[in-house]
């Protein structure tokens, strides 16, 4: 059993060995329903599984942790981790397939809290497999980040996945996240999608304003409501 102060290096290292010791998609399915939900899994004879006994009440320290899990799990699938590994991954080809479903069904099936949703499309952008993500990002009809204090790789993860969504995004709920000018800029792709659009307080300026101008202007601008 290793410690380190700095718990990254910790959650790190845990999710290296959860990512080489999973060997089937149903393994990956209940631990991912258990890291992210709290929903325990059935009897398995998978390590990463065995110990239950997790302080459920605090989801939200597991979900650096499992961002890195679905990094090296793509990194494993990818055949990256290969001098780590035991035994091979049971149908590791219809992995990133049997992920989107199941990233679609909790877009679909949930009332998500805002930092569940968040994890969410941090966990599609570290996989980055477009198989998984063209599945789910359409499920995707309304995203509320309302006074949740996002960072550029918050925008950069929003921006990665709805690309994949054909489809125009009912509500975008921005307000109060200071996301500024370079958070405005990463995500400015898809704004034009947005049916609703909501951006109060956010430390944006004359440039900020400048791209808005732009995107109302656009052809393909969706926007009804700013």
């Amino acid at each position: 059993m290793f410690s380190f102060f700095h718990l990254t290096v910790q959650e790190h290292l845990a999710a290296l060995y959860c990512s080489i010791n999973l060997f089937s998609e149903e393994d990956i399915i209940q631990a991912l329903d258990f890291w992210c939900f709290g929903v325990h899994p059935p009897s398995s004879i998978a390590a990463p599984l065995q110990n239950t006994d997790l302080n459920m009440d605090k989801l939200e320290s597991l979900q650096m942790f499992t961002r890195f899990f679905m990094g090296l799990l793509r990194a494993r699938l990818a055949g990256q981790l290969d001098g780590l590994v035991l035994s091979p991954m049971e149908h590791g080809d219809g992995i990133p397939t049997r992920l989107g479903v199941w990233f679609q069904d909790q877009f679909k099936g949930r009332k998500l809290e805002n930092q569940t949703a968040l994890n969410l499309l941090h966990c599609l952008t570290e996989f980055h497999m477009k198989e998984a993500t063209s599945i789910a990002a359409p499920e995707i009809k309304t995203l509320n980040l309302f006074k949740m204090k996002l960072s550029v790789v918050d925008c950069a993860a929003m921006h990665y996945v709805l690309q994949f969504s054909p489809h125009k995004l009912q509500e975008l709920n921005l307000g109060y996240s200071n996301i500024g000018n370079r958070g405005l800029n990463r995500l400015g792709p898809i704004l034009h999608r947005c049916e609703s659009l909501y951006l109060r307080y956010n430390c944006l300026d004359r440039q900020a304003a400048i791209l808005e101008s732009a995107i109302l202007r656009s052809n393909e601008c969706q926007v009804k409501k700013l």
